[in-house]
Order: structure tokens, then sequence, then C-alpha cells
């Protein structure tokens, strides 16, 4: 089965969408550590939406909705691995074999539900957020 235009553009735009999350942290990082702490630092973040990702799977696998809550409240602090399993669902095909097999695992790291709008719109003013006081904060530096 291929893809249509629209899943495409979908699965397009999050895969973007995560880079720039991604870089309103940063910056605002740099306006508070040194580089090489700052690096260190959003290479943790990154990786701990991916264990929040496997911490909601595992809490799917027993059913337990405390180790899911835990999983979504990481995926709170680094949605990025949030954004990435609603591209692979996008861009996944919506029969098949594959996606019988995916569809209640969300990839290899994640739960089956998709994010809801609200997720999203937090994304939105996580990243818009981070990227306000990045700004704000760069302002009051004195670079002379």
């Amino acid at each position: 089965m291929s893809l249509s235009i629209a899943q495409f553009l979908k699965g397009w735009l999050l895969y973007l969408l995560v880079p720039i999350c991604i870089l309103c942290l940063t910056l605002f990082g740099s306006t508070m550590i040194r580089t090489v702490p700052n690096r260190l630092l959003m290479i943790y973040i990154y990786i701990l939406g991916n264990v929040g990702g496997m911490v909601e799977m595992i809490g799917s696998y027993i059913n337990n909705s405390a180790v899911i809550s835990s999983g979504i409240f990481i995926s709170l602090i680094s949605p990025f691995h949030t954004i990435y399993t609603e591209a692979q669902r996008a861009l996944m095909p919506a029969t098949g074999i594959v996606a019988e097999m995916m569809q209640n695992m969300g990839g290899l790291s994640g739960s089956g539900r998709p994010a809801s709008i609200w997720m999203f719109l937090y994304i939105t003013i996580y990243g818009v957020g981070f990227l306000m006081l990045a700004v704000r904060k760069f302002n009051k530096t004195d670079i002379s």
C-alpha cells in the first residue's frame, strides 16, 4: 500500500517538528549553562523521552495506569518521542501485517495510543515558551 500525499506531508512535518523543539530547548539551555554541559543535558533529556515511551509501553502491557501515567509525565518533560511516534503513525500504512503488529506498540518504544490534540498544544507551548525564555535571558546578557 502506498502513502497518500496527506500522510507523507503529515509525517514530514512531524519529523521536522522534532529538531525544532529540540533547538528551542537547546537555545534556552545555552543561555543558562556552558556549551558542553548543555549538550550533555540535551542528550539526557532526549533519551529521557525514549525512556518515557518505553515506560508507557510497559504500563500498557501490564495494564497498570500508574506506570502509564509515569510515562506520560516523562513525556511532558521530553515530548520529542511523542512527536516521533506520531510521525511513525502517520507514515505507517493502516492495513497489513506490519500495522497489525504495531497497532498496540506504536513503534519499538511507545504505546499504541495516539497523542491527543492537547499534547500537541502542550508541545507548541513547550517550544515557543523555551524560545521566549531564551530570548528574554539573552536580552539581559551583557555580551560587550
